[in-house]
């Protein structure tokens, strides 16, 4: 799983909650570094904030779906901003869902369990 927020706390707040619900977490500040993760790590999912500085999650959502190493990575997107246009671009950019923030933690997992295959699934749940 790999967590892209800019948000220090935002991100710890994610990281530690998914790594108590069984995943194996890794993290990014920026969408820069998510590439750089995604690919090095391979991630089961992603959840992305859309907003960040350096690279914003529609950018690094395009590189993503482009790079035959990360496309087929379900993507999870996390915005503030869940009205057209932003969750039209967001799904051009290859974001397969979104979820609005703030969003429930138990949501969040929730959503990544529905978009793993069972053997993926901490506890194959």
């Amino acid at each position: 799983m790999l967590v892209t927020e800019d948000v220090t706390d935002a991100r710890e707040l994610f990281q530690v909650y998914l790594e108590f619900a069984g995943f194996e977490v890794v993290t990014a500040a920026n969408g820069e570094e998510a590439l750089e993760r995604a690919r090095e790590v391979q991630p089961d999912a992603i959840v992305m904030d859309l907003s960040m500085p350096v690279m914003d999650g529609f950018t690094a959502a395009e590189h993503l779906k482009l790079d035959a190493r990360t496309r087929d990575i379900p993507l999870i997107a996390l915005s503030g901003h869940v009205m057209p246009p932003q969750t039209d671009k967001a799904r051009d950019a290859g974001c397969d869902t979104i979820l609005p923030k703030p969003c429930a933690l138990i949501d969040v997992a929730a959503k990544i369990r529905s978009m793993l295959p069972a053997a993926k699934i901490p506890g194959g749940k």
